[in-house]
């Protein structure tokens, strides 16, 4: 026994564990290269991981090279595998929704055996591989390699650097975390947003009856081009589009869920993900206009979810937590999303009393695929998830046409950001170029039964515009602290905030594209939404 024991001992000691050790970092560095076949990415990867191999070399103190190796080289797994997934290094906006982390479960088994691999991986022993070599050797290596690592950063960009970029990510956290506290101890001068009447750029259509009921349909994360791609993924949002106003060239104005539904419904922006907004909302705007107001919550067990809807101030929230639900999570699932919608608008008809109803369904998260409808023989679960979404909207718009309903309801569709581009995404659409991962064209129409359809360039308006331009096709007005305009508004009067994209740390702009602002159009919008922040908190 002493003898297996000895062995083992030695051979944990050896050299050659640690050189295995390496294998994984250097198969997830090959492995990205794959994914994104840049000659970028490659270089300063392998220079990184030459850069830990080298200073774990040198080290003695075994607690100290322990403690360096493995820090480095969780930092350089962790990175290069989310790339792998993803499009990106870790970014602050994926911090701030771990909390949302199980809504990731489609890909859980992939995730579980990355995240044992790593596990696995740093376990494993740091030993001296190179004792051949003095140690004035070894220090020129790593003066070499330190002197590369700057020159290609310098030349290529930072954010090619997993190591660098962790600590731009750490930074960004610092701000966000700081200025959320600078904006809670603040208070600013309303009258800078506020606006007795919401402009009106459009006539309510004759067609239309007074008072109207609204149903409101967020879709979780689509894209506009998933809808207009040639493989006719989503047969009834495409009829749809050409039988209603559909907005093209228009973009989500922030990224992610909970950011996206709140900043719409309140044509604002939120600094962080949970954030309420004390500010006049569209929904308050329907209630004094004699409108019962509801919203659908298709994620009823998840309380922090929960708790957030709660805080839009609907006359009431629906949560079906009867345990009937069979979503992820218990979630519902988009069938059973728009059997409720269904079931919820039909009661409400009833009454006589106008309703505006809104609903996020949930199915097309990310990572997740249909656990009914498929598209195809059902090999990819990106296009079977958004096929099946598409088909429960079907289903959903047949009853309607049918019933008294469509005589006077309209149907307003859009999302509540872009679809998030992952591996899943880039893989399915390889030839769809995409600017940013978090901005995207997506898509927004307006539908009612026998209207004169037609389409509006929204030249880049973003989904900010959301609540004005239904205002406005209703010729509903009220005071307001909405940041956007009406997509039906002419370019002077779009304002400063309709073409911009906003998430905490990033902005763009989006009248010709996604483009970066300038110094000083960042300084003088950031500004802006530096007191908006203020604002939307203040009691």
């Amino acid at each position: 026994m002493k003898r297996i024991s000895a062995i083992v001992c030695k051979m944990w000691e050896s050299k050659w564990v640690t050189v295995v050790k390496y294998t994984l970092p250097l198969f997830l560095i090959l492995l990205c290269y794959t994914k994104k076949e840049s000659e970028s990415y490659l270089f300063i990867q392998l220079l990184e991981l030459g850069l830990v191999i080298v200073i774990s070399d040198i080290i003695r103190n075994k607690i100290i090279r322990r403690f360096v190796n493995t820090l480095f080289l969780l930092i350089l797994n962790v990175q290069i595998a989310v790339m792998i997934f993803g499009t990106t290094y870790v970014t602050w906006v994926m911090l701030s929704n771990l909390s949302s982390l199980e809504d990731l479960t489609g890909h859980g088994r992939v995730y579980v055996f990355a995240f044992l691999m790593v596990i696995i991986d740093l376990i494993l022993p740091v030993n001296t591989i190179f004792n051949v070599l003095n140690e004035n050797f070894k220090l020129k290596c790593l003066s070499g390699c330190l002197v590369a690592e700057l020159v290609l950063t310098m030349v290529l960009g930072a954010e090619f650097s997993p190591i660098y970029s962790i600590f731009l990510t750490a930074s960004d956290g610092v701000s966000v975390v700081s200025k959320a506290k600078e904006y809670a101890n603040s208070s600013v001068d309303a009258s800078e947003f506020y606006t007795d009447s919401v402009i009106d750029c459009i006539s309510k259509p004759n067609y239309l009856p007074d008072n109207p009921n609204v149903i409101l349909i967020f879709t979780e994360g689509l894209s506009q081009n998933i809808i207009t791609d040639e493989r006719i993924i989503t047969p009834n949002l495409r009829e749809y589009e050409s039988k209603s106003i559909n907005f093209t060239n228009y973009y989500n104005h922030t990224f992610a869920t909970y950011k996206g539904l709140i900043g719409q419904l309140y044509s604002g922006y939120t600094w962080e993900d949970g954030n309420t907004n004390n500010l006049t909302s569209v929904q308050d705007i329907f209630k004094d206009q004699g409108y019962t107001t509801s919203f659908i919550n298709t994620e009823p067990e998840n309380y922090q979810f929960t708790r957030y809807l709660e805080s839009f101030g609907f006359d009431s929230l629906i949560s079906d937590a009867n345990g009937n639900q069979t979503g992820v999570l218990n979630s519902l699932t988009d069938k059973e999303a728009y059997d409720t919608l269904w079931d919820v608008v039909s009661e409400q008809a009833e009454s006589g009393e106008p309703f505006f109803t809104s609903i996020y369904t949930f199915g097309t998260h990310c990572s997740l695929d249909s656990p009914d409808e498929i598209y195809g023989d059902g090999s990819n679960p990106l296009l079977n998830k958004f096929y099946n979404m598409d088909y429960q909207f079907g289903k959903f718009m047949e009853k309607f046409e049918e019933s008294e309903l469509a005589d006077n309801t309209i149907i307003v569709f859009t999302t509540d950001h872009c679809t998030y581009e992952d591996d899943d995404f880039i893989s399915t659409f390889p030839d769809y170029y995409r600017e940013s991962y978090e901005c995207d064209i997506i898509p927004f129409f307006i539908y009612y039964k026998g209207m004169y359809p037609f389409e509006r360039d929204a030249e880049g308006c973003t989904s900010i515009a959301l609540a004005p331009t239904i205002l406005d096709f209703l010729d509903l007005s009220a005071p307001n602290y909405f940041l956007g305009s009406s997509v039906f508004s002419n370019v002077l009067a779009k304002g400063d905030f309709n073409t911009v994209f906003a998430e905490s740390i990033n902005m763009y702009e989006t009248s010709n594209g996604i483009e970066e602002l300038s110094d000083i159009e960042s300084d003088i919008i950031g500004g802006k939404l530096d007191r908006y922040y203020i604002l939307s908190q203040q009691e």
